[in-house]
C-alpha cells in the first residue's frame, strides 16, 4: 500500500451525514438579527502531524455552540479543511458543520492556504508533506457549497450598517493579474463603503495574519507579509475601517498597530502558543491572556452604542465556556 493511501485510511475514520454536497447558502430568517460569527482554521490535524493535538472533537464543539447561538451568519476565515483537493475531508467538514447546516444558518468563506493544497498537480514533495493525493477539484468543493460567495476569491458583504470586506491572502497562488485586480476592486469597494452615509463601519478579513506574535512554524510566513504590504496601508488610511481579522495562526490576539485594531483568531486549529510581549511593545496583546490560547470563535452584537465583540473560548475539556475578551467598536 502506498504512503499516501494508507495515511488516507488511517484518516477518515467517519463518513459524511449528506448524501451529496449540502448547500451552506442557509436561510435569512428566523435567526438572531443582532448577531454574526467569524470562526477560523476549522482543519482537522492532518495525517502527517504527527504527534500534534487531535482537533476533531473541539471542532464540533465549537460549530455545535455556534449553531446555539443561531447568528445571522457565519464567516470562515480560511482553512475549512486540512487539503482543499481531498473529497472525503469535505465531507468530514460537512458532519461537523452539520448543526449549522440543519439551523439553515447562511455561511460565508475565504479561502486559506490549506484549500489551495488542492492545486491540480502537487509536487511528490507535496504529497509526502500533506499526506494525501489530489482526488478533487477545491474550486469544485468550495463553491459548490457556499455559493454566497458568489464564486468569488475576495468579496464584500454589508450587513445593517457594517461592510464585511473579504481578501484572498494566497499571495503564492496568485498571479500579477489577478494580485492588481484584488487591489483595484479593493482600493473601490473601501472607497464606495467610506463614502456610503448607510455605513458606519468597515470589517476587513483574510486568512493569513499580517501581524502575529504566534509561535508556530512558518509564522509569520511570506503570505503573512504580503498581506502586511497589501491590504494594510488601505485599512490605515479609511476612517471607517476600524477592525482588521485574520486566521492562520491558530490562535486568539489583540493588537494595536498604527492606532488601530487587528484580531488574530485561528481558533479551530490545534492551539498554539503566542510570545507574550510587554506592555511597552508595539506587539503588546491587549487581550492579556496567557500564552496557551483556547479554541474559540469572535461574536458580533449591534447595539445601540456600537459593535460589540465577545471572544467566546471553551476549556481543555471541552465543556464551559467563557468570555476571553470584550470589545466595543464604534
Amino acid at each position: 500500500m502506498k504512503r499516501s493511501s494508507l495515511f488516507l485510511l488511517l484518516f477518515f475514520s467517519s463518513s459524511s451525514l449528506f448524501a451529496q454536497t449540502p448547500d451552506y447558502s442557509g436561510k435569512p430568517e428566523g435567526h438572531d438579527s443582532t448577531s454574526f460569527i467569524f470562526v477560523g482554521d476549522l482543519q482537522l490535524r492532518g495525517p502527517t502531524e504527527i504527534g500534534r493535538e487531535d482537533n476533531r472533537n473541539a471542532v464540533g464543539v465549537l460549530l455545535k455552540k455556534i449553531a446555539d447561538e443561531n447568528p445571522s451568519f457565519v464567516l470562515v476565515l480560511g482553512d475549512l479543511t486540512w487539503g482543499g483537493g481531498v473529497h472525503q475531508l469535505w465531507q468530514s467538514f460537512d458532519s461537523l458543520a452539520a448543526p449549522i447546516y440543519n439551523n439553515h444558518i447562511p455561511v460565508y468563506a475565504l479561502p486559506g492556504n490549506h484549500e489551495y493544497f488542492g492545486e491540480e498537480h502537487p509536487t511528490v514533495a507535496d504529497r509526502l508533506e500533506r499526506g494525501y493525493k489530489t482526488n478533487t477539484d477545491w474550486y469544485d468543493e468550495y463553491f459548490s457549497r457556499f455559493p454566497n460567495t458568489n464564486e468569488k476569491l475576495w468579496y464584500s458583504k454589508k450587513w445593517k450598517d457594517i461592510g464585511i470586506i473579504t481578501l484572498n491572502a494566497n499571495f503564492r497562488y496568485l498571479s500579477k493579474d489577478e494580485i492588481n485586480i484584488q487591489m483595484h476592486w479593493y482600493s473601490n469597494i473601501m472607497k464606495k463603503m467610506q463614502d456610503d452615509s448607510s455605513v458606519a463601519t468597515i470589517i476587513v478579513t483574510c486568512h493569513q495574519a499580517p501581524y502575529t506574535n504566534g509561535t508556530g512554524i512558518g509564522f509569520p510566513d511570506s503570505d503573512d507579509e504580503n498581506a502586511k504590504k497589501y491590504f494594510v496601508q488601505p485599512y490605515l488610511a479609511t476612517s471607517k475601517a476600524k477592525l482588521f481579522v485574520a486566521g492562520h495562526c491558530h490562535s486568539y490576539e489583540h493588537l494595536k498597530i498604527s492606532g488601530k485594531d487587528f484580531i488574530v483568531s485561528g481558533g479551530g486549529g490545534p492551539k498554539r502558543k503566542v510570545k507574550i510581549q510587554p506592555a511597552s511593545s508595539p506587539m503588546h496583546d491587549l487581550s492579556n491572556l496567557p500564552e496557551m490560547r483556547q479554541h474559540h470563535f469572535c461574536k458580533f452584537i449591534r447595539e445601540s452604542d456600537g459593535l460589540h465583540m465577545q471572544m467566546m473560548q471553551v476549556d481543555d475539556n471541552l465543556k464551559k465556556w467563557s468570555i476571553g475578551e470584550e470589545m466595543t467598536i464604534k
